[in-house]
């Protein structure tokens, strides 16, 4: 079981301020986790092989390139906008 020395030291680090009932609490439960960790100490993992994931992640991407549209499809483009200037859509400033 862990200290109540180390409960207060532990709060002092967590900059924490615990009243007598809490500081019994944290003690208990602290403990409890500790004890987990003891536990899983003791758990066989030689056969397991150690992963960063768990499971198999892939980048899915496509190729960078030129997109090219159809001149049609273009020209519909065109038409549709409301402000053109030298071949491109004109917009309003965002900045």
């Amino acid at each position: 079981m862990i200290s109540k020395n180390e409960v207060e030291r532990i709060a002092k680090l967590a900059r924490i301020t615990l009243s007598d009932k809490e500081k019994e609490k944290m003690r208990s439960e602290l403990s409890m986790v500790l004890d987990y960790f003891k536990l899983l100490e003791g758990i066989d993992t030689s056969i397991t092989s150690p992963t960063l994931y768990p499971f198999l992640l892939k980048n899915i991407t496509r190729e960078d390139g030129e997109k090219k549209e159809s001149l049609e499809k273009v020209k519909k483009l065109m038409d549709a906008a409301i402000e053109k200037e030298k071949g491109y859509v004109r917009v309003k400033a965002v900045f």
